[in-house]
């Protein structure tokens, strides 16, 4: 780090100075944080989650998981005890402090209540929609008009990118907890480079929808059965341009949902039977 000017030492001023740990606010700072909570998360006996690098796992008698993100941490555990001795531990080594219950994470809302949590991103649908000036938008009853077919290529008015981008961007965010608005957000998003009119207009359809239904979540009932469900589905050739077909599919616990996925097809399939194999794959691995 160079001498700053006014404060140079005389007769040296071709000096620099040598940084012995990271700053805050500095780039190196976030890796030797992570580094450092880390190194102290496998001390404690954690295991990394090969797929989510910032989630860790702990078997003992019961099981303990930390999901971290940046300097925000949350915990769960199904023993009370084994937890207040991991943040007593925490609290030793690290300043911190302990929030409670979590309400609110990263835009996403939880709320607890005798029968489970719900998890819903009510107040980020509303900024959402007072963003791009659709608060008083009419109410719609689906995402996507299923008669439209969009394309690259058509004779309409461009569009302006940014503000589309910034539409796709926060439905994207809005989708981790409204698979619902899955198909939508990923058909949308393949019209990012050239935006049109009708490209606009049937980004803006998602927000009428979640206009009328910003209470949507999704609900882990303590009392749902342990049983896993799995729906897969695809339509054929759905894409005008390369003539692609869109897979999707949903995994549930009981009545809740936990894993998701609507995405182009990377194979262009010859029959419907063919297409829903390739749905059916996708779904298993």
């Amino acid at each position: 780090m160079n001498q700053q000017p006014g404060f140079e030492i005389k007769g040296k001023e071709d000096y620099v100075y040598k940084l012995d740990k990271a700053l805050y606010g500095l780039k190196q700072a976030l890796r030797a944080w992570n580094k450092k909570i880390d190194s102290f998360l496998v001390q404690q006996g954690f295991m990394k989650c090969v797929n989510e690098h910032g989630i860790y796992c702990r078997n003992s008698n019961n099981k303990l998981i930390v999901c971290l993100y940046v300097d925000g941490m949350i915990v769960t555990e199904n023993n009370e005890e084994e937890m207040k001795v991991f943040k007593k531990n925490m609290m030793k080594k690290f300043e911190m402090s302990d929030l409670g219950n979590l309400t609110y994470f990263l835009g996403i809302e939880f709320e607890m209540n005798s029968q489970g949590i719900l998890i819903h991103q009510r107040k980020y649908a509303q900024d959402v929609l007072k963003r791009f000036n659709m608060l008083n938008c009419k109410p719609i009853s689906t995402p996507v008009d299923t008669g439209v077919k969009l394309s690259l290529v058509n004779d309409e008015k461009e569009v302006n990118r940014t503000l589309f981008k910034q539409i796709v961007g926060s439905l994207r965010y809005l989708y981790h907890t409204r698979p619902d608005i899955g198909y939508g957000v990923s058909l949308f998003n393949r019209y990012m480079v050239k935006p049109t009119t009708s490209h606009l207009v049937a980004a803006k359809r998602i927000l009428r929808y979640v206009k009328g239904t910003g209470s949507y979540g999704i609900h882990y009932s303590k009392n749902q059965s342990d049983e896993l469900i799995g729906y897969s589905d695809s339509d054929w050739s759905g894409d005008k341009d390369d003539r692609k077909s869109t897979a999707s599919y949903v995994f549930m616990i009981g009545n809740a949902a936990f894993s998701w996925s609507s995405k182009k097809e990377s194979v262009v399939a010859l029959s419907s039977c063919e297409v829903e194999y390739i749905a059916n794959s996708m779904k298993a691995c």
